[in-house]
Order: structure tokens, then sequence, then C-alpha cells
């Protein structure tokens, strides 16, 4: 009879082994996925100081361009505000964000989004540069372009 408790014990401990074990599993993933998105973040604000003092890209048609040639992509949707790239070629690609029936360019000098005219963004707009998944997002349509 003793027998048949230690078992039960067994099979208990082992019970607690393996959620403890995929407790550890899954805590490392979450740590790990963190640490991508800042080296991620990081990397994304790195590159948009570079890009605002270096000179604008040649466009995908000429040869040497590092620049993927893309009519759109979208790098970011969530809730109304979408973040896109294009490059097509022939003319300078562009980073720019929709928020509704609005559209404001990612001005690369100034560091921040104006309209077409030129003219900064509101300040709604100006304060999702906060946000680092819209960082990370910039900073993937920078190596789009070819910065």
């Amino acid at each position: 009879m003793p027998l048949v408790g230690a078992n039960i014990w067994n099979i208990v401990g082992l019970t607690i082994l393996i959620v403890l074990a995929t407790l550890l599993i899954v805590l490392s993933v979450i740590t790990f996925v963190r640490y991508m998105k800042d080296e991620a973040y990081s990397n994304a604000i790195s590159l948009m100081a570079c890009a605002a003092v270096s000179p604008i890209p040649p466009n995908p048609n000429d040869k040497g361009s590092k620049g993927t040639k893309t009519s759109s992509e979208t790098l970011y949707s969530k809730k109304d505000i979408r973040i896109d790239v294009e490059n097509p070629g022939g003319r300078p690609g562009n980073i720019h964000i929709h928020k509704g029936n609005s559209k404001y360019y990612y001005d690369l000098a100034r560091q921040t989004f104006i309209d077409s005219k030129g003219i900064e963004a509101p300040r709604k707009i100006i304060n999702l540069l906060d946000d680092k998944e819209i960082i990370i997002a910039i900073g993937k349509g920078l190596k789009i372009l070819g910065y």
C-alpha cells in the first residue's frame, strides 16, 4: 500500500516540475521579446538620427541604390493610425502617417511630421513619436528607403 502513495506523489511532483519548467520557458520568451523590441527601438533611433544628417539616398531605379522599390508598404496599423512607406523610383521616397482622412509626412531633417505644405502636424500627431512601435516602424521605413 505505501507504494501506491509514493506513486501518487511522484505524479504530483512531476506535474509541479512540468508547470514550473513551462513557466520558466514562458518568462524567458517574454524577456527575449522585450529585449528584441528594445534593440529594434535603439536601432531605429540611431537610424533616424543618421538619416537626419544624411543626403537623400538614390532612388531604387539607380545603380548602387540600397533602397527597395515599393509603391506603398504598410509598416504599422492600429486603430485609426497607419504608417506607410513609398519608394516608387523616379522621385524621392517618403514615410507618412494616416490618421483618419489626414496624411502627414515624416520630415527627416526636423524629425517630425509635417503636412503637404511643410507645416508641422498637430501636437496629437507629433506625440505619436513617443510610441516605441511607431519609432520602430519609421526605422523599418528608413531601411526600405535605403538609409
